[in-house]
C-alpha cells in the first residue's frame, strides 16, 4: 500500500467548520492516504476550530490548510488546484464526503 498513488481531496469552505471537522474525523477514521486540501474564506473562529482538529489529527491524516479569508468560493478552488502536489486532484464539498478506497480505484483506472 505505500506504492499507492496519491490524490489531493480539495475543500473549499466558509464558515462550516463543523463539517469540516466531521470530513476531517471520517478521513483520520478511515486512514485516508490522500492528502486533504482545506481553502477556508471563514472567520477567525471557524478557522481556530479548524486548526485545532487538524492539530489533534497530526499523523493520522495529512492536511493542507490555507485561510482565504478574502477569497471567494472559486477563487478559493483555483487557489487550492494551484498548490496540489499529488498527480491528482479530487473535489470535495464542505458537506460531502469522499471514499478514499474509490479515488484510488478511479487513480489505477486512469493509470491503466
Amino acid at each position: 500500500m505505500n506504492n499507492i498513488k496519491k490524490a489531493g481531496i480539495f475543500i473549499p469552505t466558509m464558515n462550516r467548520s463543523d463539517f469540516i471537522i466531521r470530513q476531517l474525523k471520517y478521513y483520520a477514521a478511515v486512514r485516508c492516504p490522500h492528502t486533504v486540501y482545506i481553502g477556508d474564506s471563514s472567520s477567525e473562529e471557524h478557522k481556530e476550530k479548524i486548526e485545532k482538529t487538524i492539530s489533534e489529527l497530526d499523523g493520522k491524516i495529512k492536511v493542507v490548510f490555507r485561510h482565504l479569508p478574502s477569497l471567494n468560493d472559486r477563487e478559493a478552488i483555483y487557489h487550492l488546484l494551484s498548490i496540489i502536489e499529488e498527480p491528482y486532484a479530487c473535489f470535495s464539498g464542505d458537506d460531502d464526503y469522499q471514499i478514499p478506497d474509490s479515488i484510488t480505484k478511479c487513480i489505477d483506472f486512469l493509470e491503466n
